[in-house]
């Protein structure tokens, strides 16, 4: 017969078990402890994110925004774009023969995915094209610009997260 006590132990063992990869060596001592408080932390962070009330986000829904010359650069931008605190996210078209202008990213980064067209990217001292499926990714602190060099839209998915 299990006791409340023994139940509790082995759902820990369980726990700590699984969440192995979880701990550094200074915590695996104190397991059952380090768990509970993560575990903790985990459901406040759970609920705050729930209680947010953002976990879809429609770019139907959201006007597009026509700017000339994005950042200095040349040419139209169609964009549609979601922002809080945390993130900016946004669905994107760079009109043939446009580009967005060179612009630094302190404090933050950018993600770049090309759902369709090519971009070229220039960054650091390198140019490179990336296609539809493929990423480009500007770290922190760098510089970076593209240009949409073909006949087609250039259509983008970017996601910027802004660091606390």
């Amino acid at each position: 017969m299990n006791t409340i006590c023994d139940r509790k132990r082995n759902y820990l063992r369980f726990l700590a078990h699984f969440s192995a990869p979880l701990f550094n060596a200074e915590e695996k001592s104190s397991a059952p402890l380090v768990l509970l408080r993560r575990n903790t932390y985990l459901c406040t962070r759970i609920k705050e994110f729930t209680n947010s009330n953002i976990m879809l986000i429609d770019f139907e829904k959201i006007a597009e925004v026509h700017i000339e010359n994005f950042k200095g650069g040349n040419g139209k931008l169609d964009t549609r774009n979601y922002q809080d605190e945390n993130v900016k996210i946004m669905y994107s078209t760079l009109r043939p023969h446009a580009s967005t202008g060179l612009h630094t990213h302190l404090g933050n980064s950018e993600i770049v995915y090309i759902i369709s067209g090519t971009a070229t990217f220039h960054y650091d001292d390198t140019i490179e094209e990336v296609r539809a499926g493929q990423v480009h990714y500007c770290p922190m602190n760098h510089s970076h610009y593209m240009e949409n060099l073909t006949d087609h839209d250039l259509v983008y998915f970017a996601i910027v997260p802004e660091r606390q």
